[in-house]
This record gives C-alpha cells, sequence and structure tokens, in this order.
C-alpha cells in the first residue's frame, strides 16, 4: 500500500509529540523533520511529473494512431463538417453537413 504525502506529515507530527511529551523536544528534530517531509514531497514531484509525461505520451500516440487509421485524410471532411468565412469580421463559421 502506498502511503500519502497526508500519512508522512501524521507519523512526523506524532513522532515529534511522543519525543515532546518525553521532554527531550530539541531544534534539530524540528529541523529533521522539516527537511524529511520536503524530501518526501520532492518525491511524490516527481512521480506526479513522471505519470503526467506518461498520460501526454498515451494521448499522442492515441492521436496519431487515429490519424493513421484514417489514412491520413482530413477530419472536417471526415466529419462532414466545413469552415467557411462568414465576413471579415469574424475568423471561422461552422458549417454541419457538406454541401
Amino acid at each position: 500500500m502506498e502511503s500519502s504525502l497526508i500519512h508522512h506529515i501524521i507519523i512526523v507530527l506524532l513522532l515529534l509529540w511522543f519525543i515532546s511529551s518525553l521532554n527531550r523536544s530539541h531544534g534539530i528534530f524540528y529541523f529533521l523533520a522539516l527537511i524529511y517531509l520536503y524530501l518526501v514531497h520532492e518525491r511524490y514531484v516527481m512521480r506526479l511529473k513522471r505519470k503526467l509525461q506518461r498520460g501526454s505520451k498515451l494521448i499522442r500516440e492515441g492521436f496519431y494512431l487515429i490519424l493513421n487509421l484514417c489514412g491520413g485524410e482530413d477530419m472536417a471532411y471526415m466529419c462532414g463538417t466545413d469552415c467557411i468565412s462568414k465576413d471579415f469580421g469574424s475568423n471561422h463559421t461552422l458549417v454541419l453537413g457538406k454541401v
């Protein structure tokens, strides 16, 4: 089971509370706890970046797969849509159904 960042924070707080209840609290314990939580946070950020990169890679591969399945045809042509200019003031108007 993978522990979340909240689990690490709770464990650190419980350890600091336990040390404090023994009247052994010292600044070095708080500093070490801060360093530990920072390192755990960095690990989670790195994992999230890798997961997002894998997701974007899967999306790109799916997009290329769809393009290959279509045989390189224009998507607007295949869907029966076309973009024609309405007037000079607007960019495009989407017209459903090819005439």
